[in-house]
């Protein structure tokens, strides 16, 4: 009798539904890639379309591995959906080919798709505020937004917004597109929003120059009213945020 782990009898098998729970993704793109496995007769069915196999395909459904651009988007096209939708640049998934058989789906291409560096904040154990950090991960973004906000794939990085101290103009946990480029950085236009620290803490918002000091506000300023940045303080801004749902 050969003995095969736990782990390894999960990861080959298809897994039931509820074990990919929609609410319970641990990122927007997880979110929609189940949602569009679902729709398309479960994990298994969607392996066998796609070509991806299906251990590989489950570990993207549990947000362990995130799909290299050219995997998103042969699944992307074999499940019927728009790369647009997944990725967040846009609200509609398109219908899918056994709907409306008439209408022609359009898919984008691996080499349309670039991986960028993708941050992400976390509460910090000592004083509860938030914190940067870098864990090596990417995230697949279509290359003509890039293009379109003048920008080029090493001056750029992906985060997620944690709260609501920008609502209604970013969600909480909306995936943002921020500009790192030397010149975003230094050149701070008044009034814009930006990523930044604060002796280590993490911000999104925006800067208002005031004489001799920037302030920092937020959109909810009913909610969190402006606060100046204390000098003598680390103020370090990472970058300009360029592009959330919609350009900003």
């Amino acid at each position: 009798m050969i003995y095969m782990p736990k782990s390894k009898l999960r990861n080959d098998e298809n897994l039931p539904d509820e074990d990919f729970g929609v609410e319970t993704a641990k990122s927007e793109l997880v979110r929609r890639l189940r949602l569009a496995v679902r729709q398309s007769g479960g994990a298994t069915a969607a392996a066998a379309k796609s070509g991806v196999a299906l251990g590989t395909l489950n570990n993207y459904l549990r947000g362990v591995n995130e799909p290299k651009a050219s995997v998103l988007a042969k699944l992307a096209g074999a499940l019927g959906y728009s790369v647009d939708w997944i990725l967040e640049l846009s609200d509609e998934p398109r219908a899918r080919r056994d709907q409306h058989p008439a209408q022609p789906q359009t898919t984008v291409a691996a080499h349309d798709i670039v991986m960028l560096e993708h941050l992400s904040f976390s509460a910090s154990a000592g004083t509860g505020a938030l914190v940067l950090n870098d864990l090596g991960q990417t995230y697949p973004v279509r290359a003509d937004l890039l293009q379109r906000l003048n920008l080029r794939q090493d001056h750029a990085c992906m985060i997620e917004a944690v709260g609501l101290s920008m609502f209604p103009t970013i969600r909480d946990r909306e995936i943002l597109l921020v500009d790192k480029s030397s010149a975003a950085r230094d050149l701070i236009r008044d009034g814009d929003i930006y990523l930044f620290t604060v002796d280590n803490e993490a911000y999104i918002k925006r800067l208002r120059r005031e004489p001799g000091q920037w302030i920092m506000v937020s959109d909810n300023h009913e909610m969190f009213p402006p606060r100046p940045i204390p000098q003598g303080e680390h103020f370090a801004v990472i970058g300009r945020v360029c592009w959330g749902a919609h350009e900003l």
